[in-house]
């Protein structure tokens, strides 16, 4: 790219303002450059408080961008007089994305400059030796990040699986559980980055099944998060304090409760009031919105598992028309299954079923608007009423059986809880 210090400082100040004049723009920004890619030291710090900004969802204009650089310190508030110059800055809003590249490019030929220069220096190795090192640092660089060599893979399965036989010999999971004894014992245990689709007809329970096992994790101590963009506060709320007081559900919307069963509710309300659990409860939301909330979640409470509920209510982005519905939420699918990649967390995703499965017990196919989500999940999930008896049909299940497993559905807190019954083997 060849940038002049001029022209890096021209495109850092521009990205700035680019954000400041459409907050939306930080989106593009931080999927292409980090903090450290600035040359311009207050420029970063700028960059470095807007990301804040936007992590922790606070409107990004120049008074809370000044008052987030004010805050932190001595240096963040000499950066502030930055921001007040970016406020009559003339430039084209409309090229971000340029603006993020073209700082991205001067970064990495500033890290390859350093490179080069180390290596000159470097009297202690043989010329080759250091010509091999300096290429493959390059190429690295351009990269992004070095493949892993089958020993590190290797070395990777054993530590996976001395784990998992520590955690068995100290009577723990394998991984995080749904508190469903027969389910975790066909499942073992939810893995980092795994997707687990929960996919149930209209009423059948799936928002149940999902807030059951939220609420075992959550009361174990495990500390979980949970985005629903279909239901209220309100809603979970009275769902989760039913099932843990053991009251009527039924009962918080008609009232009828006698003066002293608000004890048992203020106690169930209490104990949780005390579980490490969060919660979004928004709608309308697109893929890379619930994505990072999902980011947010693991950043600001290091949340252990995401629950998502549910798929079909992710929105496309404004503008973007993708023509058919199922590549629209195969791309969400892709999206958020990538995010919990990246952040090392489960993802359990809840997904209608289509109407023809009402009636008959569902297969993966069942899943509406599909698309190739069964595909990309590393287990399926599907609830079946069958005349009153609900199943829970593994139809996925990697490294493991696919088996039918029998809950209970009760429906007086509109819970899933466990049934001494039957799972059956395919």
């Amino acid at each position: 790219m060849n940038l002049s210090k001029w022209q890096t400082a021209e495109a850092e100040r521009s990205l700035l303002c680019a954000i400041l004049a459409r907050p939306s723009n930080i989106e593009i920004a931080a999927s292409e450059v980090v903090a450290a890619d600035f040359s311009h030291e207050q420029s970063g710090v700028v960059y470095s408080s807007l990301l804040s900004l936007w992590t922790d969802e606070i409107q990004i204009d120049t008074t809370t961008l000044s008052d987030r650089l004010t805050s932190g310190g001595m240096e963040q508030a000499r950066a502030s007089a930055l921001v007040r110059s970016l406020a009559n800055y003339d430039l084209d809003f409309g090229a971000p994305s340029l603006y993020a590249k073209r700082i991205r490019g001067a970064a990495r030929e500033r890290r390859i400059r350093t490179q080069i220069h180390e290596a000159i220096n470097d009297t202690s190795r043989p010329v080759d030796d250091l010509l091999v090192d300096l290429m493959a640092k390059v190429e690295n660089d351009a990269i992004g990040e070095e493949p892993v060599s089958a020993r590190d893979v290797a070395r990777d399965a054993i530590a996976q699986a001395q784990d998992a036989f520590e955690r068995r010999q100290n009577g723990q999971p394998p991984g995080i559980v749904t508190g469903l004894t027969r389910l975790d014992a066909v499942l073992g245990g939810l893995g980092p980055g795994e997707l687990v689709v929960i996919g149930g007809a209209t009423s059948v329970g799936k928002s149940s099944l999902m807030l059951a096992a939220a609420a075992n994790q959550a009361k174990k101590g495990v500390r979980v998060g949970y985005i629903s963009l279909e239901d209220t506060a309100n809603t979970v709320g009275a769902r989760i304090v039913s099932r843990e007081s053991r009251f009527p559900l039924v009962s918080f919307n008609t009232g009828e409760i006698e003066g002293s069963e608000f004890t048992r509710i203020g106690d169930g309300t209490s104990r949780f009031a005390e579980w490490p659990i969060w919660f979004y409860f928004d709608g309308n939301l697109t893929a890379s919105e619930v994505a990072r909330r999902m980011r947010v979640l693991k950043m600001r409470h290091n949340v252990e598992v995401i629950y998502v509920d549910y798929l079909q209510e992710i929105q496309d982005p404004p503008g973007q028309n993708y023509g058919n519905r199922h590549v629209s939420l195969s791309s969400a699918t892709t999206v958020l299954k990538a995010t919990a990649k990246r952040i090392g967390v489960p993802l359990v995703l809840g997904s209608q079923l289509t109407k023809d499965a009402d009636g008959r017990k569902p297969s993966k196919r069942d899943l509406k608007e599909s698309g190739d989500i069964a595909n990309k999940a590393e287990r399926v999930l599907l609830l079946w009423n069958d005349d009153g008896n609900m199943w829970i049909i593994v139809a996925k299940n990697k490294n493991g059986p696919c088996v039918d497993v029998q809950v209970s559905f009760v429906g007086l807190y509109a819970s899933i809880e466990n049934l001494e019954g039957r799972y059956d083997g395919q």
